[in-house]
């Protein structure tokens, strides 16, 4: 997810700490993930959106969050329930490495557990 700020960090940024938590609706769950996709970088100075993975592994920590609270029964429902948070492959990181450079970088490892 990089160096940005953690899911938790990030979902007290958006709704503050005077948003209680059994107050925070499905709508509040879709406005939350816009926000991260349209200027939810807090660490630019301009203002910019997440990547979609990282909206989407933020999405599945806030999931996982809520999920945790309706266990403890103290909200009825997650309202982040409906959200899509399956971080998928990205293309743009993607590189074709020959298998003679891999072999040469094996053989010149002194770690065995790298090998």
């Amino acid at each position: 997810m990089g160096g940005g700020q953690s899911a938790a960090e990030t979902l007290y940024t958006f709704f503050g700490s005077d948003h209680a938590l059994e107050t925070i609706t499905i709508r509040d769950a879709a406005n939350y993930r816009i926000w991260m996709q349209n200027e939810g970088d807090q660490r630019s100075t301009e203002t910019k959106g997440l990547a979609l993975n990282t909206v989407r592994k933020k999405m599945s920590r806030a999931k996982q969050f809520f999920k945790h609270a309706v266990d403890q029964d103290l909200i009825a429902s997650n309202p982040f329930r409906k959200e899509l948070s399956t971080v998928g492959a990205n293309e743009d990181r993607m590189h074709f490495i020959e298998a003679s450079v891999v072999e040469t970088v094996i053989r010149k490892t002194e770690c065995e557990d790298f090998k």
